[in-house]
């Protein structure tokens, strides 16, 4: 598993669709040990069904393990359309 470099991995959405796909690409770009998982429920599974419970359930806790050392993944404390790595205050 790779980790992430600090700042946005996505931003200017804040669609379901857009964030889900984002986010399994960037899980499988860093060998994360759940992104095949994600890529196939992401194939077979409709974006209704992904919901804004699994979305930060199960996603956004697989992208914060890719956090650099004091950094967290979340949307940006200025800007909740932009999601990626920010430095832990």
């Amino acid at each position: 598993m790779k980790t992430a470099l600090p700042g946005t991995v996505i931003s200017g959405t804040l669609r379901t669709e857009d964030l889900i796909n984002a986010f399994v690409h960037f899980l499988n770009l860093h060998e994360h040990e759940q992104a095949e998982r994600f890529r196939l429920i992401h194939e077979t599974v409709s974006m209704e069904d992904w919901g804004e419970i699994l979305l930060h359930e199960d996603l956004f806790p697989a992208m914060d393990e890719l956090s650099p050392e004091g950094y967290y993944f979340d949307s940006h404390p200025g800007d909740g359309s932009d999601f990626g790595y920010w430095k832990e205050e």
